[in-house]
């Protein structure tokens, strides 16, 4: 998997270096900068980019938004807290010189995920009647590839205002997943942790050596579970649509 990334960023950044050669007698004189904002898949955000020439364009992007919600799942009622924040250099390539663009770039992917038990009972693995709480982070790839295709509007018509919209993805790897959390087991406790790897650990006294033997293996094996669904989510869809002003 590591091959992929490193491919992808590889053929990212040999686009951006090829657009940024661009002979300058190929560069627009005019109209050349622009500035944006959008709400995407991503949050909400703001662009920053130059018209290299009438074929290529470069967009430095930053997206964040945050915000929590109620999530239910085998069982476990969840309060879930979302944060989404990117930030990017992204090349555009317009092949016919007009608003029809392809694109691709690399963004730094802080994009994290928090679930918090709701009640004071949650399942693990083969049990579905722990007293306690459970707390899971769900985190990607901090370099993520994106491509894309995209429209904007009137570019070539020149300054003023337009609107643009693209549609793509960025490849951000299994989500790693870590747990933690506490048991209340007839008047004794213990805490738990459970690593992105998968490996419990149990700290403390949870009734007898047998009933913390289970936990450990009903935590594995509940980690398992989710990292299996989760894998499936390697690719995160980006929908954008904002407005531009060019210079």
């Amino acid at each position: 998997m590591p091959n992929r990334t490193t491919a992808a960023l590889a053929a990212c950044a040999a686009f951006l270096f090829a657009v940024s050669i661009q002979p300058a007698t190929a560069r627009a004189q005019d109209d050349s900068i622009f500035a944006g904002a959008h709400a995407s898949t991503l949050g909400a955000g703001f662009s920053l980019g130059y018209d290299i020439s009438p074929a290529f364009s470069a967009r430095a992007v930053a997206n964040y938004f945050s915000f929590d919600r109620k999530e239910s799942s085998a069982g476990n009622q969840y309060s879930v807290d979302v944060q989404l924040l990117s930030l990017g250099l992204l090349g555009d390539w317009h092949p016919f010189e007009n608003g029809f663009r392809v694109t691709a770039g690399v963004l730094y992917n802080g994009n994290k995920f928090t679930f918090a038990s709701r009640t004071s009972e949650f399942g693990a693995g083969d049990t579905d009647d722990y007293e306690g709480n459970l707390k899971a982070e769900l985190g990607f790839n901090a370099v993520a590839p994106y491509l894309g295709i995209g429209w904007t509007s009137g570019r070539a018509d020149g300054g003023g205002f337009s609107f643009f919209a693209d549609a793509g993805a960025i490849y951000q790897g299994a989500p790693r997943l870590s747990v933690s959390g506490r048991v209340d087991d007839n008047g004794s406790s213990c805490n738990f942790s459970v690593s992105e790897s998968g490996r419990p650990t149990v700290r403390g006294e949870c009734g007898d050596m047998a009933a913390s033997a289970a936990l450990s293996a009903d935590l594995e094996k509940e980690h398992a579970d989710l990292k299996g669904q989760l894998d499936n989510f390697k690719f995160y869809p980006v929908v954008m649509l904002g407005v531009t002003y060019r210079f």
